[in-house]
């Protein structure tokens, strides 16, 4: 976070894996090719748990498929 601004790069996004079973995966963002990303104003109250983003497990990926 900088200057109050949040720099996005991927959003999270439902896919059907081989078993037919919704899951969830990261993907360019919408709209955007990769590596392009979008700024969004992000609330001083962030701060705190800027270091913890993004949220990933130990193998790189999601730690709730709900996230």
């Amino acid at each position: 976070m900088r200057d109050g601004t949040l720099r996005i790069r991927r959003q999270v996004i439902r896919y059907k894996d081989a078993s037919g079973k919704y899951a969830p995966k990261f993907a360019p963002l919408k709209h955007r090719k990769e590596g392009e990303w979008r700024d969004i104003p992000a609330p001083a109250s962030l701060e705190p748990f800027i270091d913890r983003l993004p949220i990933r497990h130990a193998s790189g990926g999601m730690p709730y498929p709900d996230l």
